[in-house]
């Protein structure tokens, strides 16, 4: 295989792009009849937000009241974030789907996302439940400069697995052109999806430069 080149990813993607685990790898390179030499996983270094961490320890305080205000607090930015996803068409947030640890110890990096596909206009996203991120993995426009009727990001659907699950590990796989100019100067992208529910992986997306 050559050697990939120096370019590691597309600059918007490349702080949130983690080793990719084996299984997910494997249907990326051979679920295609093209070279992929760059591949990772998607990876959320989410961190709690100020108003997370002044919840958090208002809820250990003394002051009962205080406790409950905190309580009352959280249960609010949850319901916010519920009906905000509803609206957009995005799954709702299950109450106390969204945790509020302790440290960022605690946090971590999240590795599950749901995805949302609109497979006419070319477009993924990946959306991470705990800090409401949301990921461009593909845009036909962003990589590929491809002209919209409007200027109106197309919508996107949820992506469902057969078994029902929608919160995924995401696999994205690169190669670029022979002599790349900047970092989206991408010959393909696949994207492969394992469900966090039942394991199976599906390939989403696999697009080549026209």
């Amino acid at each position: 295989m050559p050697e990939p080149p120096p370019i590691q990813a597309p600059l918007h993607l490349q702080s949130y792009l983690a080793e990719c685990p084996a299984p997910l790898t494997k249907v990326l390179r051979s679920a295609v009849d093209h070279l992929v030499s760059h591949i990772y996983a998607l990876n959320c270094n989410c961190k709690p937000s100020v108003v997370t961490r002044v919840l958090e320890e208002a809820k250990r305080s003394p002051d009962p009241q205080q406790r409950q205000s905190a309580s009352d607090r959280i249960a609010a930015l949850q319901k916010h974030h519920q009906q905000r996803l509803s609206a957009s068409g995005r799954y709702a947030i299950p109450p106390g789907a969204i945790p509020v640890p302790r440290t960022t110890q605690e946090r971590g990096n999240c590795t599950l996302f749901a995805v949302e596909i609109n497979d006419e206009a070319g477009v993924v996203r990946a959306f991470c439940r705990r800090c409401q991120r949301i990921f461009p993995v593909f845009d036909r426009a962003l990589y590929w400069g491809v002209k919209r009727p409007t200027e109106d990001v197309p919508e996107t659907w949820p992506y469902k697995c057969a078994c029902g699950g929608h919160m995924f590990e995401v696999g994205i796989g690169f190669d670029y052109t022979e002599d790349p100019i900047d970092e989206n100067d991408i010959h393909t992208i696949t994207v492969a999806v394992r469900c966090g529910a039942c394991d199976q992986i599906a390939m989403i997306l696999d697009e080549e430069a026209t």
